[in-house]
């Protein structure tokens, strides 16, 4: 089947594809996206990080890879575990960084969707055909569980949207306080055209502009 992506959501590692099939149906699929972390060892205590890593009382998965950052090469332990034991690795990988002898760990701040879309290099606002298994209807919505994503490809797709864009008089406050802090102007783009929304303008406080510069 061929799914436009409008948005990923997820509850925990469960990914919820919010999407619209060929005939705008209303859609959701659900997969899974495993947790991993990315710990960086000095080479020279390599083997002892591992079997620290590997004494966690905790449901995991460890693979050594070779990984690059900033132009260098480094081997490094894929730690894939469940998200609700991540707060267990890290304080391990905590201990081990203060006794010097692990670089660091990386892409444990990544978002679940966002880890999703970069191994699967799916993305929102895109045609995808996939394969998929039919799970529930909820109401008008239907619900498939994700077998496979056979890849990106062609089509259109008329959105119905609106964008906002709210510039607020915080008084030097990094966050504004919806009691005293007025807005002062807003920014609309409902898909075809550009309205400016400002205090202190004639008639009903708003113009038409051809895009945000002008």
């Amino acid at each position: 089947m061929k799914f436009f992506i409008l948005s990923l959501e997820h509850e925990k590692q469960k990914i919820l594809i919010y999407a619209r099939d060929e005939n705008r149906n209303k859609c959701i699929i659900e997969t899974y996206q495993p947790f991993y972390v990315y710990v960086i060892p000095k080479s020279e205590y390599f083997e002892e990080v591992k079997k620290k890593i590997e004494e966690i009382n905790i449901e995991k998965d460890i693979s050594i890879e070779n990984k690059k950052w900033i132009g260098k090469e480094y081997k490094v332990l894929k730690v894939t575990i469940n998200l609700d034991d991540y707060d267990k690795l890290k304080a391990v990988c905590d201990k081990l960084k203060e006794e010097g002898k692990i670089i660091g760990k990386k892409e444990a701040d990544i978002p679940i969707t966002k880890k999703f879309c970069l191994d699967n290099n799916i993305y929102p606002l895109r045609w995808y055909e996939m394969e998929v298994k039919p799970k529930l209807r909820y109401k008008d919505v239907h619900i498939y569980e994700l077998k496979k994503i056979i890849g990106e490809t062609e089509g259109d797709y008329k959105l119905k949207a609106i964008a906002l864009d709210i510039e607020i008089l915080a008084g030097g406050r990094k966050i504004p306080d919806p009691k005293k802090d007025p807005i002062d102007i807003i920014g609309i783009y409902d898909g075809e055209k550009y309205y400016i929304l400002y205090w202190g303008a004639k008639g009903e406080g708003g113009i038409e502009v051809k895009n945000e510069y002008k």
